[in-house]
């Protein structure tokens, strides 16, 4: 997993939340995140830890998909030296697209299941997220792409604890980035000479 996939991951998380329904006027009304900080996971927990968090998230990776691929260039920045100007290029070396889950578990359907266009769930919220932030960038500055997957909504009805999980795939259109630098002739002096003139006896 990369860790800017983790963090696209769980800001979108972040994005998805309720507003209690028929709150007083003099009370605070901040929308509240649907699944708090503390309960995304990046791991499977065990299954006591996992009833005990319910509502949370989990992120899995379900692999990817790796081709080489024509050298690509992204300048990152443009650096002088007293030797010259150099350009600092991210050069991406394999394409990939990298698949993740996220299940989020409920316990109760009628809160996070259900969606409207004003009351929108949990799949519907990220679904808007992934929409509107299609494109995105890592910490370094090199860019990669993101869109959404299949959803689902998983239950079982004879199950004594009666919980939910809704499967969300997200993929990133990224690869493996080396950084290397570029000089130019920037800065540097070319000293022309005259042509030779040879003379035909």
């Amino acid at each position: 997993m990369k860790v800017h996939h983790i963090t696209y991951i769980k800001a979108m998380i972040a994005s998805c939340v309720t507003v209690p329904e028929n709150l007083e006027s003099e009370l605070d009304q901040t929308p509240t995140p649907i699944i708090p900080e503390d309960k995304v996971f990046e791991y499977v927990p065990k299954l006591d830890e996992l009833q005990e968090s319910i509502p949370c998230a989990i992120i899995k990776f379900n692999g990817s998909t790796n081709r080489n691929w024509k050298n690509r260039k992204h300048r990152l920045a443009t650096i002088h030296r007293d030797e010259g100007k150099f350009f600092k290029n991210a050069v991406r070396n394999v394409e990939q697209e990298i698949k993740y889950t996220i299940d989020f578990w409920f316990s109760d359907p009628a809160l996070d299941v259900i969606s409207s266009v004003t009351d929108r769930g949990i799949l519907d919220q990220c679904l808007l997220y992934v929409s509107s932030h299609r494109n995105a960038k890592t910490a370094e500055g090199i860019p990669f792409e993101i869109r959404s997957g299949m959803t689902n909504v998983v239950d079982d009805p004879e199950s004594p604890n009666g919980y939910y999980k809704l499967p969300f795939e997200i993929i990133f259109r990224d690869g493996l980035y080396t950084i290397e630098e570029e000089e130019t002739l920037a800065g540097v002096t070319l000293e022309i000479q005259e042509p030779v003139r040879i003379e035909r006896k």
